[in-house]
């Protein structure tokens, strides 16, 4: 079933991500031009958005693609491949498990939104005010206050979390 049909979707994002690669030890990388070999190795989630988005901007990698993110975290720490791609909050979360690899944001930054779903109705005012209410929380900085608080929790060190801004 198409998701449109059955839920409708803010227009507003709640939080933007940036796309991010954690990347093991010893192979520099700034750019997504500097990954674009055919010498690195890089885990995505089978058709997901990083896979998407890196069949298209890295033709030269190897991307290998994974059914889950687990079975790429467990691939990534075991050396099979070089790298990851996921949204960067995300691998925040595995580097601050393992302490494996470094976090990077390859230029330019690629940013992903999110926002809501919820039912799909006739009226839209609902739709309306989740729009309103998460612009409001957006613009006031509420929302990378609750981002940042979520990751802390989990205990990842922000200073080390490359900020997409």
């Amino acid at each position: 079933m198409n998701a449109a049909k059955a839920a409708d979707f803010s227009d507003q994002p709640f939080l933007w991500y940036a796309q991010g690669v954690l990347i093991r030890d010893g192979v520099k990388a700034e750019s997504w031009e500097d990954l674009n070999r055919p010498d690195i190795k890089i885990g995505v989630t089978l058709g997901s958005s990083p896979d998407l988005i890196l069949t298209k901007k890295l033709p030269k990698v190897q991307l290998v693609r994974f059914t889950n993110m687990d079975e790429g975290v467990a691939a990534f720490y075991a050396g099979r491949v070089d790298a990851l791609s996921y949204v960067h909050p995300a691998l925040a979360l595995q580097q601050a498990k393992v302490h494996k690899g470094n976090l990077i944001l390859p230029k330019p930054i690629i940013a992903i939104s999110t926002g809501g779903a919820l039912r799909k109705e006739s009226d839209p005012r609902f739709r309306n005010f989740l729009n309103e209410e998460f612009a409001k929380i957006y613009q006031s900085g509420q929302s990378k206050q609750f981002y940042e608080d979520a990751l802390k929790l989990r205990g990842v060190d922000i200073s080390k979390v490359p900020s997409g801004d």
